[in-house]
């Protein structure tokens, strides 16, 4: 699952973060795999776990409007 947000809310995510727990590859420091638990996270899930792409289909949604 990926997640995106607006641009410079990175402070206010970070206070969202529970707690976060490493859970695979930890030599790799900054982008090991971590679990986290979040309240009111402020991010929207851009691909999830089904193939669901929102960046694509806001692409051939915009493409079908315009045409």
């Amino acid at each position: 699952m990926y997640f995106a947000a607006i641009g410079g809310i990175g402070a206010l995510m970070s206070k969202r973060i529970i707690k976060a727990e490493v859970i695979a590859y930890p030599e790799l420091g900054a982008e090991a795999v971590r679990k986290l638990e979040v309240e009111d996270f402020p991010v929207t899930v851009i691909n999830d776990i089904y193939g669901g792409d929102l960046y694509r289909q806001g692409k051939a949604r915009y493409k079908i409007i315009t045409e």
